[in-house]
Parts: structure tokens; C-alpha cells; sequence
């Protein structure tokens, strides 16, 4: 029995020393953690929303508290720190050495902050981490070739991490074998891509935009049949893409290659990505057609290819792809007709940009069943025929460019009245068309939202509709180089948010009238080459915000009001060819810019302070003068 009583308490006493050593031990884990996650407050030199200050604490007796701060998130099973999300805090702070002691760390998070200085070296000693997230901030140098010791790392996010420096990505990141995501967007990296990132067959985006990054892709970079993003534009990569180039990558969903030097041909084997969302190749040097194969993409939302040099007519399958919403093919040498049942076959797109090619032909009335079409750019082609009436179909429809083509309409523009039906539209412009009508008075039911009318060089006539003062929130209207006659309708002033008005170079007559000094925001007034008569209204020197005033070769009388030389921010003054009289005041003086006073019937002599360059009709203060 008593033999029984000692091995009982012998067993006893060893169990309360393993669990005290037990409990010793996890104390000690939970220290040291602890310390690296204070010392990492410390380093903290601005919490605008005062969370880590407020939260970060050891004032619990709990061992086991910093599991509850803000950000850090513990390992059930052992109790350490495993994950560190400061994401989008503010904080403006550096990542301290003892950052390193976080051991079983297997994520850290510091997204959209101010961290500075360069990357602790003990960084690298997390080797369980598996996500690293320093992107959006302002770290010095770059990552260093330690970076292998993240054996387990699936994700490195450094977009716009580093200040600017000469940086170039290291191969040694073709060591991370278990990496899934790269991006290194906008870090003012140099150099080339190196072939070993094709090392990395795990890996599913890259992506590499907004650098300085130089020579060719490597093709081996291509045989990554996990690749579903890669994205490098906005560098100065060159070359030609493969003609393999979609050989190997069916899973591909994002190829963004524009704003680089890429020439040659757009290869037929793009046709074989037929995982492909998004392709964009524009602003680059790329000849030849769009290929055709490109059809075969049938989950295709959005093709740029504009500002290259392609040519040929465009594919009549890539009207075919019913999944499309963005197309983009500006500014090349495009050439044929759109199809006439384009609308029909394109029921999901929602931007169509053709300006800048050679297309010719009539506006296929099938484009008003793409109903969820927001921006029409068929501006710069050789389209002809009457301009559709169709657009009250796209009642969505915000920006419609269609200038400089051959387009003609009836008598009273019947397409302005069909607009009427796009109540969100903030953009018309049919610049350079040969409309040779006047405008209908349904203009004042465009849009409340219609921030821009540009219909100059037109050949509209007859006069300017009163309900022209019902587009509310015009900002700019242009009706330029048209034949319009009739006075200025006094109902212009109810465009309060009007800053620039361009009537120039048409048949109008009567006064120029008090009520355009009614509108407050306007800071362009372009009135020149009409027939406008009478004096220069004495309120447009109460007009602030003036910016640039043209009033020349019209019929102006009398003098010019000692009022308009209030305008000291004016920039430019052109009242040259009138038959205005009297005495320049010395006021002219407080103009920042050259006033044109040419051609008027007499002024007395100027003041002494002024030099008149005559060949100009400028007057020049003395101290401008030369």
C-alpha cells in the first residue's frame, strides 16, 4: 500500500511538472510574439483612426489577449500568431526587425498604407508565409534575393509598393515554387523579364503593368497552363508576339499588352485562348487585319486594339459574339461597312469606339437593339447617308461621338429628337457633318444631364431655339462655322452652369445681351466674325470668371465700357475689326494677356505706359514691352 501511495505521487509531482512546463512554454510562445507585435506598434507614427493605440494593449492579464487585437488572428492549435491584416488602416509607420520573431506568421497584410524605409532583413525569415501583401505603399529599395527563404508562398501582391528607384525583378523568384499570384505593377522596374518566372507552373497571375520593363516576352512564359492573368502594359516591351502564343494557356481569362512597342502581326492563334475575357493591344505598332479567329472566343467581353496600324475590314464574326460589351478599334486603317444586323448579334454591348478608321457606308439601323449601349464613338470615318433616328431606342446612351463624316439629315434633325429619349446622355457631338438643317425646337428636351453640344461646321441655319435654355447643365456648347442667323435668345441665361460659349463665324444679329453676364461660370465667350451691332454690354466686367473673350469683326459701336477692364484674369481679348471709339484707360493695364484692338474706326492716343504694336493691334504694358 504505501508502495502504491509513492508511485501515485511520484506520477502526481511528474504531471504538475509537464503541465507547468507546458504552461511555461506557451507563455514564453505568447511573449514573444507579444513583443514583435509591440515593437511593431512602436514603429507606428500615425494611427489616424486610432486603432492600434486604442486596441493594441497588454493590459488584459490574459496571455492569450493579443489574439483579440485588431488585425492578428492566432493559430487554434498552438496558440501563435499566423495572420497580421493592417490593410487599409492609414498607418504611417516602418516594419520593424522584430517582425522576424513572428514565426509561424502565414500572413501578412499591410495594403494601402504610408510604411517607408527599406524591408527589414529578418522579413525573410517567415518561412510560413504563404501571403504577402505590401502593396500601395512607400517602401525603399526593393525585394532582396532572400526572398527564396518564402518557400510556401502562394501570393505576392508589391503593386505600387516601392518609391521610385532602378529595380529590376529577380530571377530568384522562379524559386517560389508554390507561387500563384505575382504582381508587381508600377514600381519603376527595369530591365528584362526574366525566363525563370516560367519555372513557376503553378502560377496563375502576373501581373507587371506600369513599369519600364524592356525586351521581348519570353516565350517559355507562355507554357504556363495555369496562366489565367498576365497583364504588362503601360512598359517598353517589343517585339513580336509568337504565333504559338496561345498554344498553352486555355485557361487564360486577361491579356493586357497595350501602351508598349509591340509590332507584327496579331497572331491567329489568339483563336485558341478560348478562355479569353479581355485582350488589349491598343497603342502599339501592331500591322495587318484583326484575325479572324477571334471569333472562336466565346466567352469574349472586351477587345482593344486601337491607336495601331491595322488594317483590312473588320471581321464580320466579331459582331457574332453575343458576350461582347467593349470594343475597341480606334485610330487604325480600318476599312468596309458595319453589318447591318450588328445590334441583333451584340445584345450585350455597352461601348462601341470605331473613330479613326476609314469605315464607309450608312449606320446600320440594327445598332438600336443593343439597348445597353452607354458610349458611341464613330467619330473621323467616311460614313454617309441621313443620320439615324434610332437613338431613342438606347435610353442609357451617355456619350454619342459621330463628327467628321458625311452625314445628312432632314430639315429639322430629327436625330436631336430621337435623343430626346436618352435621358442619360452627357455628350453629343456631330462635329464636321454636312447636317444642312436647322435645329428643332425639341433640343430643349435633351438630356438634363447633357453637359456638352458640339455641332460645329455644320451648315445648321435658321435661328438659335428660345428652349435652348432648358439644357440645365450644359457646360459647353460649340455651334461654330454654321450658318445660323437671328439674334442671341435672352433665354441662354438659364444655362447657369455654362463655361464656355462658342457662336463664332455664323449670320447672328442684334445686341450681344445683358443676359449672358447671368451666367457666372462662363469663362469662355466666343462671339467673333457675325453681325452682331451695338455697344459692349457694361455688366461683362462683372464677369469673374472670364477666361477668354472674342467679339471681333462684327459691328460694335461706341466705346468700350471702363466696366470690362475689371477682368484682370482675362487671358485673351479680341475685339479687333468693330467700330469701336474713344480712350484706352489705364486700366487696360490689369489685363494678364495681349488685347487685339485692330481695325476699329479711332481711339485717342494712348497713355504714355502702353506700347501699340500695330501689326497686331495689341496694346502691351510698358513693363511687358520689349
Amino acid at each position: 500500500m504505501a508502495k502504491l501511495c509513492f508511485y501515485l505521487s511520484t506520477f502526481c509531482l511528474s504531471l504538475f511538472y509537464f503541465m507547468a512546463c507546458l504552461v511555461l512554454s506557451e507563455v514564453n510562445i505568447s511573449t514573444d510574439d507579444e513583443h514583435a507585435l509591440l515593437a511593431f506598434k512602436s514603429s507606428i507614427t500615425s494611427d489616424p483612426n486610432n486603432l492600434m493605440l486604442s486596441n493594441w494593449s497588454t493590459s488584459s492579464s490574459s496571455s492569450s489577449s493579443l489574439c483579440n487585437w485588431v488585425g492578428v488572428t492566432c493559430d487554434l492549435g498552438n496558440g501563435r500568431v499566423k495572420s497580421l491584416n493592417l490593410s487599409n488602416m492609414g498607418l504611417v509607420g516602418t516594419i520593424p526587425p522584430q517582425v522576424g520573431s513572428l514565426s509561424f506568421l502565414e500572413e501578412l497584410d499591410l495594403k494601402g498604407n504610408s510604411f517607408h524605409g527599406e524591408l527589414p532583413h529578418e522579413l525573410y525569415q517567415l518561412q510560413q508565409l504563404k501571403l504577402l501583401n505590401l502593396s500601395y505603399n512607400n517602401f525603399g529599395g526593393f525585394i532582396l534575393d532572400s526572398i527564396s527563404n518564402f518557400s510556401k508562398l502562394v501570393y505576392l501582391d508589391c503593386s505600387s509598393s516601392f518609391s521610385k528607384g532602378s529595380n529590376t525583378i529577380l530571377p530568384v523568384i522562379g524559386q517560389l515554387q508554390h507561387l500563384k499570384v505575382l504582381r508587381l505593377d508600377n514600381n519603376s522596374l527595369s530591365g528584362f523579364i526574366p525566363p525563370a518566372i516560367s519555372n513557376l507552373s503553378s502560377l496563375e497571375v502576373i501581373s507587371l503593368g506600369y513599369n519600364t520593363l524592356s525586351g521581348e516576352i519570353p516565350v517559355s512564359l507562355l507554357n504556363i497552363s495555369s496562366l489565367r492573368h498576365f497583364s504588362a502594359g503601360y512598359n517598353n516591351l517589343n517585339g513580336t508576339l509568337p504565333k504559338e502564343l496561345c498554344h498553352q494557356l486555355p485557361q487564360l481569362e486577361f491579356l493586357l499588352l497595350d501602351f508598349n512597342q509591340f509590332e507584327g502581326t496579331i497572331p491567329a492563334s489568339i483563336g485558341n485562348c478560348t478562355s479569353l475575357v479581355l485582350l488589349s493591344l491598343s497603342n502599339n505598332f501592331f500591322t495587318g487585319p484583326i484575325p479572324m479567329e477571334i471569333e472562336n472566343l466565346g466567352k469574349f467581353e472586351h477587345l482593344a486594339v486601337g491607336f495601331n496600324d491595322l488594317s483590312g475590314p473588320i471581321p464580320s464574326k466579331i459582331f457574332n459574339i453575343s458576350t461582347l460589351k467593349y470594343l475597341y478599334l480606334s485610330y487604325n486603317s480600318l476599312s468596309g461597312v458595319l453589318p447591318s444586323e450588328m445590334g441583333y448579334t451584340l445584345p450585350s454591348l455597352v461601348q462601341l469606339h470605331l473613330t479613326g478608321n476609314k469605315l464607309v457606308g450608312s449606320i446600320p439601323n440594327g445598332l438600336f437593339n443593343a439597348t445597353l449601349l452607354t458610349k458611341i464613338d464613330l467619330s473621323e470615318n467616311q460614313f454617309n447617308g441621313l443620320m439615324p433616328t434610332g437613338f431613342r431606342y438606347l435610353s442609357i446612351l451617355e456619350v454619342l461621338h459621330i463628327g467628321g463624316n458625311n452625314l445628312t439629315s432632314s430639315h429639322e434633325l430629327e436625330f436631336l429628337t430621337s435623343l430626346t429619349s436618352c435621358t442619360q446622355l452627357k455628350r453629343i457631338v456631330v462635329t464636321g457633318n454636312p447636317l444642312k438643317a436647322s435645329l428643332p425646337k425639341s433640343i430643349g428636351n435633351l438630356s438634363k444631364s447633357l453637359e456638352l453640344f458640339q455641332a460645329d461646321l455644320c451648315k445648321i441655319y435658321g435661328n438659335i431655339p428660345l428652349e435652348i435654355g432648358n439644357i440645365s447643365s450644359l457646360l459647353n456648347l460649340n455651334l461654330y462655322g454654321n450658318d445660323i442667323s437671328g439674334p442671341i435668345p435672352t433665354t441662354i441665361k438659364g444655362l447657369q452652369k455654362l463655361q464656355s460659349l462658342n457662336l463664332s463665324y455664323n449670320e447672328l444679329q442684334g445686341s450681344i445681351i445683358d443676359e449672358l453676364c447671368e451666367i457666372g461660370s462662363l469663362s469662355v465667350l466666343s462671339l467673333s466674325s457675325n453681325k452682331l451691332s451695338g455697344v459692349i454690354p457694361t455688366c461683362l466686367g462683372n464677369m469673374a470668371s472670364l477666361r477668354i473673350v472674342y467679339m471681333d469683326s462684327n459691328k460694335l459701336i461706341s466705346e468700350i465700357p471702363s466696366s470690362f477692364w475689371n477682368l484682370k484674369d482675362v487671358l485673351e481679348v479680341n475685339l479687333s475689326s468693330n467700330a469701336l471709339v474713344g480712350e484706352l484707360p489705364y486700366d487696360i493695364g490689369r489685363l494678364r494677356a495681349l488685347a487685339k484692338i485692330k481695325d476699329n474706326v479711332a481711339f485717342a492716343q494712348m497713355h504714355s505706359t502702353y506700347s501699340c504694336v500695330n501689326h497686331f493691334g495689341c496694346c502691351i504694358h510698358s513693363s511687358s514691352a520689349m
